[in-house]
């Protein structure tokens, strides 16, 4: 008998992880929810290494900014040449030019601008998950992990771990999932 479906899914350990969490109901939304930001660090490791980051940061952390709102546009355009093929990088930076084109700048827009493309991967991971689920077991079940999935997606700390991967004061880093050992640690009865 087969582990589930989460076993073949042609993606990294982390993400199985969270498709394996997100199939079983013995784990909450909050479990799940979790569960992205090891597997969205795993990605950012592998699609958006700090070299980018730091360019990124390098970018909106200019003063005069309102002065030089154009050139922010082809700096930003300009991480596009290193970023390619680094789906999680160039979904960055179409959010970040998306902030810039309406005037945002600073520290606030950058956050925003890493967070918006941590959301979007995470979407598309999550397509792929779901189709995956939906070729390998049965379509109510690939419904039932692709609405846990969304409902996770949108519980997740997804800025506070954007803050850490920009190295911004105050940011914690991100916990890793951690298994349920005692007697008392189990199933919540929400």
């Amino acid at each position: 008998m087969s582990d589930g479906p989460h076993t073949s899914l042609n993606m990294h350990r982390s993400w199985k992880k969270l498709a394996e969490y997100a199939d079983n109901k013995a784990h909450s939304i909050d479990d799940v929810a979790r569960a992205f930001i090891p597997a969205l660090a795993q990605t950012c490791d592998t699609e958006a290494p700090p070299s980018f980051m730091k360019a990124l940061v390098q970018v909106f952390s200019r003063p005069q900014e309102d002065l030089f709102r154009n050139q922010k546009a082809h700096e930003i355009a300009a991480l596009r040449r290193d970023a390619a093929g680094y789906p999680l990088a160039n979904a960055i930076i179409d959010a970040a030019e998306r902030r810039a084109a309406k005037g945002e700048h600073g520290s606030t827009a950058l956050l925003g601008a890493v967070t918006d493309g941590l959301i979007i991967r995470a979407a598309s991971a999550n397509r792929s998950v779901e189709e995956h689920y939906y070729r390998e077991s049965t379509a109510p079940r690939s419904v039932h992990v692709r609405d846990r999935l969304q409902g996770a997606l949108a519980k997740a700390a997804l800025s506070s771990f954007a803050a850490h991967r920009l190295n911004m004061d105050g940011a914690s880093k991100p916990s890793r999932i951690s298994k349920q050992s005692g007697l008392d640690d189990g199933v919540s009865l929400e």
